[in-house]
C-alpha cells in the first residue's frame, strides 16, 4: 500500500505537492504529507513542511513516534512502514469482518481442490494395480482407470484452486477499490 500512495503523490505537481505540505498537519495524514515532502525533497523543491512535527503511533506499544523514525524509540519495533491509521483500518485481505461467506467458501475450494488432487492420485494407484494384475483384460482396463482418475483429479484441482483464488482477486480488488477511494477522497477534499 505504500508504493501505492508513493506512486500516486509522485504523480502530483509540484503546486499541489507544496499545498500539501504547508497545510494545516491536521488536513492530511502524516503519511501523505511525509511522502509529499520525500517528493519535494527527490525534486530539488525548497518548502517549509510541518510533517515532521506531526506524531505516529507506533502499532506495536503505541507510543508517538515522528515520520522519520524507522524504529520506536521506546520498543524498538521497526516502524519504517508504519501507516496513517485512517488508512490502515480498511487495508489488506486479512480483514476478515468482510465477505466472511465469501472468504468461507474460498477456503473450502482449497480444501476440495486437496480432495480432489488425493482422489485422482489413489484412483491412479488403483489402476496401476489393476493394471498389473494377473487377469484378463486387466492391464487396459487398468490404464484407462489411470488416465481417467489423473484426469479428472487434476482438472478437478485446477479448477477448485482457479475458482478460490477468483474469489481472493476479486475481494482484494473491492477493498484496494475502497481504499483508493478513501485516499483520493482525502486528497480532494483538503
Amino acid at each position: 500500500m505504500n508504493s501505492q500512495l508513493k506512486e500516486r503523490i509522485s504523480k502530483l505537481s509540484d503546486e499541489e505537492l507544496l499545498e500539501m505540505v504547508q497545510s494545516e498537519a491536521s488536513d492530511y495524514g502524516s503519511e501523505f504529507l511525509g511522502y509529499a515532502a520525500e517528493e519535494l525533497e527527490a525534486r530539488g523543491i525548497p518548502f517549509s513542511s510541518q510533517a515532521s512535527d506531526i506524531p505516529y503511533e507506533c502499532g506495536a506499544c503505541g507510543a508517538d513516534v515522528s515520520f522519520e523514525d524507522q524504529i520506536c524509540p521506546k520498543c524498538g519495533a521497526d516502524i519504517s512502514e508504519v501507516g496513517d491509521s485512517a488508512t490502515d483500518e480498511n487495508t489488506g485481505s486479512g480483514n476478515p469482518g468482510r465477505y466472511p461467506a465469501l472468504r468461507v467458501i474460498s477456503g473450502i475450494l482449497k480444501v476440495l481442490a486437496v480432495l480432489a488432487a488425493i482422489a485422482g492420485l489413489i484412483g491412479a494407484l488403483v489402476g496401476l494395480i489393476q493394471m498389473f494384475g494377473n487377469t484378463y483384460g486387466a492391464p487396459a482396463a487398468g490404464g484407462l482407470i489411470v488416465l481417467v482418475s489423473l484426469l479428472y483429479g487434476g482438472l478437478g484441482c485446477l479448477y477448485a484452486l482457479a475458482i478460490s483464488e477468483g474469489i481472493s482477486v476479486f475481494i482484494d480488488i473491492e477493498e484496494n477499490t475502497r481504499l483508493t477511494n478513501n485516499l483520493l477522497r482525502k486528497l480532494l477534499d483538503k
